[in-house]
């Protein structure tokens, strides 16, 4: 079974870890800084970005790809994939304010509403 929704966001979350390493590795050479932040602010909040979508991405696009595999009904798929991505754009975004900015925090919840909906809807499909 071809997994066709779930291409759309493994697509569009690889583009979005690629802008945010990328974004990693062009503040580390205009900081000079080799290796890790080198207790550079600017540097450590980039990689902490970074690091909070590889911590996040890859277990909703496993749990989206279950749902879709099983059958789930596309538009839910979309709905989860969607919200998800957006969740991580304004996290994202919202990261790179000084303060805890409203994006920082919507994104944050909507990320992890989705990912607790998708490990419910998971279980709900195993029991059935």
């Amino acid at each position: 079974m071809k997994l066709q929704v779930v291409l759309l966001y493994a697509g569009l979350s690889g583009l979005l870890v690629f802008a945010l390493a990328m974004r990693v590795v062009l503040l580390r050479i205009r900081e000079r800084v080799a290796i890790g932040h080198g207790d550079n602010r600017k540097v450590e909040r980039a990689v902490r970005v970074h690091a909070n979508a590889i911590e996040n991405v890859p277990i909703v696009l496993v749990l989206l790809a279950l749902l879709e595999w099983n059958q789930a009904p596309a538009w839910g798929v979309h709905l989860a994939g969607g919200a998800f991505v957006l969740g991580r754009v304004l996290h994202a975004s919202g990261m790179w304010r000084r303060t805890l900015g409203i994006g920082r925090r919507i994104g944050s919840a909507l990320s992890f509403l989705v990912l607790f909906g998708l490990s419910i809807a998971n279980l709900i499909f195993f029991f059935r």
